[in-house]
C-alpha cells in the first residue's frame, strides 16, 4: 500500500513539478508520479491544458516579435 501512496500526490505538488519539467528532464518516477495524477485530476488536467495555451501564446509572441510589419504606418 506504501507503494501507490508514494505514487500519489497533491495538485499542488503536480503542478510545481510540471513546471519544474519545463525546465529540467523528471526522473522516471516523477514522470509516472505526474502521468498518474493526470489519468484521475480533472483539475490537474485543466491545468496542464490551460498551462500549454498559455506556453504557446508566449512563445508565438516570441516568434513575432521582431518580425518585419506587414504594413506601414501612415506619418
Amino acid at each position: 500500500m506504501k507503494f501507490f501512496k508514494d505514487l500519489s500526490f497533491s495538485c499542488k505538488e503536480a503542478t510545481l513539478l510540471s513546471e519544474k519539467a519545463k525546465a529540467i528532464d523528471l526522473s522516471l518516477f516523477q514522470s509516472l508520479r505526474l502521468s498518474i495524477h493526470l489519468s484521475y485530476c480533472k483539475y490537474y488536467q485543466r491545468f496542464v491544458q490551460q498551462s500549454k495555451m498559455m506556453d504557446d501564446a508566449i512563445n508565438n509572441y516570441k516568434e513575432n516579435l521582431f518580425e518585419t510589419p506587414s504594413h506601414q504606418l501612415s506619418s
